[in-house]
């Protein structure tokens, strides 16, 4: 069984020649667009969480930064329209993000260590009817054995925004 701790900015994980920092929450305020769009009052509020990560190969000289925030495009489909040969047509050209960042936890195993991500809407918008309150967790995975960086991403469903409230769940099987 692996045990979670919770992390702060500056803790890592270091395995052979490597090293994978967590450098802190970045706020990712909304753009202009997004402030007209959604008549926001409150930028704090609405801001997006992302989290940041430093990967370090003292062997390859190398420093990469990153930024883990999951996003997903909004479809232009009505759930049941995608019958047969499916082709994706985003409703904008702006990525929504998929969820709000709720935590970071860190495990450290002798040879291979992770950081566990998680995303999940509140309950409020659930209720609201403006998302299918989704859930995403990432974990963030350095190797003693690999050469690789890996990112293992679990989520439910992304919400379908142009299903009337009319319809109930039976109508959409």
């Amino acid at each position: 069984m692996t045990n979670f701790k919770q992390v702060i900015p500056g803790d890592f994980l270091s395995y052979g020649s490597k090293q994978l920092y967590f450098r802190g929450i970045l706020l990712l305020k909304p753009t202009d667009k997004d402030k007209q769009d959604k008549k926001l009052t409150n930028e704090e509020e609405y801001a997006e969480r992302a989290c940041s990560f430093e990967l370090v190969d003292t062997k390859q000289n190398i420093s990469q930064r990153f930024v883990m925030s999951p996003r997903f495009y909004q479809s232009n489909e009505s759930r049941g329209s995608g019958d047969g040969i499916y082709e994706f047509k985003p409703k904008q050209q702006q990525t929504q993000p998929y969820s709000n960042f709720k935590s970071i936890e860190m495990s450290n195993g002798k040879f291979s260590g992770q950081f566990l991500l998680t995303y999940e809407s509140d309950d409020n918008a659930a209720q609201k009817g403006t998302t299918s309150n989704p859930k995403l967790t990432t974990t963030v995975e350095l190797s003693d054995l690999s050469e690789f960086l890996k990112f293992s991403v679990n989520m439910n469903e992304i919400p379908i925004s142009n299903i009337s409230e009319s319809q109930s769940d039976d109508s959409l099987l």
